[in-house]
């Protein structure tokens, strides 16, 4: 890394600084100095400068030789790497780059948090997001507005509360009566599995039933039934067929649980088909997406609430939850009869 380079640098450094080698050039030309001065000594023919000349060079020398074994011996050779003397040095140089790191990642995350309040801002605000439902409360869609949304919510609790629990309430109302007659041993012989089969079989059959339901409901919007009536035709039957599968369960004929289931199938599936193409109609396409957003959500909430309801319910009776299912249907077709506007001619 960067900081180790820097460290190396300055121990080659310090290592080469304030000492001379024997074989450096310094030395080399100390020595070629103190030989032409003994050469010239010697031409001149002064012995005794000749003596002191030689005396000073070997002081000279030997000087130079002790202080480099005394620097040699005390200092490490500069391929090694003396962590302790230049602890700090590496820790100071690591430090600077984990703050320069630390400013750069806290820059990052704050201009992150800026971006995400300038998205958010906009999406939290509640002044912005009341004002689009100010038209669909206006005298011409107020009323149509609270109706459909009632609808969907009251049509989305009574289909769940019965389709959720649908293969508990088969295993419990279908059986024929003679086969309630046998004994337990035989009962306990033919066992679960044949309940089972039962079950899965009536399960598929409702499945089937309701293909045909948005086939009838597209050619049923254009007659003179129109789409409102549709709907409510379709719903009132629908709670019909929830009053005889609860009836099944008393006459314990498997036959009426497959009509009746089937006949619910069907009906629910119309239903569903023809408030779909409903809901968008109803509402010029300024607040439409708002109208149909609003109305789903109403059903999705009241589809999670229905489980729980139905789960309390079961507990007093299987046939509970299937008459309060039949109430708010019934209440649901209430509403559309009471829809003011027919989008079948607006459409054509």
């Amino acid at each position: 890394s960067r900081s180790d380079v820097v460290i190396v640098l300055k121990k080659i450094v310090h290592y080469n600084g304030g000492t001379v080698k024997a074989s450096s050039p310094l030395m080399a030309d100390e020595s070629i100095r103190v030989g032409s001065s003994n050469e010239s000594s010697h031409g001149n023919g002064n012995g005794a400068s000749d003596e002191s000349v030689g005396a000073h060079s070997a002081l000279i020398a030997e000087n130079s030789r002790q202080s480099e074994s005394h620097s040699n011996a005390d200092r490490p050779s500069w391929l090694e790497w003396p962590e302790d003397s230049n602890a700090d040095e590496r820790q100071s140089v690591s430090g600077s780059l984990a703050n320069m790191q630390q400013v750069r990642t806290a820059r990052t995350a704050k201009s992150y948090l800026q971006s995400w309040v300038k998205w958010a801002k906009p999406a939290l605000n509640v002044t912005a997001h009341t004002k689009l439902f100010k038209p669909l409360f206006a005298r011409p869609l107020r009323r149509t507005t609270i109706l459909v949304w009632a609808i969907w919510a009251t049509v989305a609790m009574g289909f769940t509360m019965f389709n959720v629990f649908l293969p508990k309430l088969l295993g419990t109302h279908g059986g024929d009566a003679n086969s309630q007659q046998h004994s337990p041993q035989s009962s306990a012989a033919a066992g679960s599995h044949s309940k089972q089969v039962r079950v899965y079989r009536d399960a598929l059959i409702y499945a089937v039933s309701g293909v045909p339901g948005s086939i009838i409901g597209s050619w049923m919007v254009n007659t003179r039934l129109g789409r409102i009536y549709s709907m409510a035709l379709s719903t009132f039957v629908s709670g019909l067929a929830l009053i005889a599968f609860a009836f099944s369960a008393k006459a314990h004929s498997s036959a009426l649980t497959i009509v009746s289931s089937s006949v619910f199938g069907l009906m629910s599936t119309l239903m569903f088909a023809v408030i779909y193409a409903y809901t968008p109609e109803v509402f010029y396409p300024a607040v439409r997406g708002t109208a149909c957003g609003t109305a789903s959500a109403f059903g999705r909430v009241a589809g999670i609430i229905a489980p729980l309801i139905t789960g309390l319910l079961l507990s007093i009776s299987t046939t509970v939850p299937l008459y309060v299912s039949v109430g708010l249907l019934w209440a649901a077709a209430g509403c559309m009869i009471a829809l003011p506007i027919e989008t079948r001619d607006l459409a054509s």
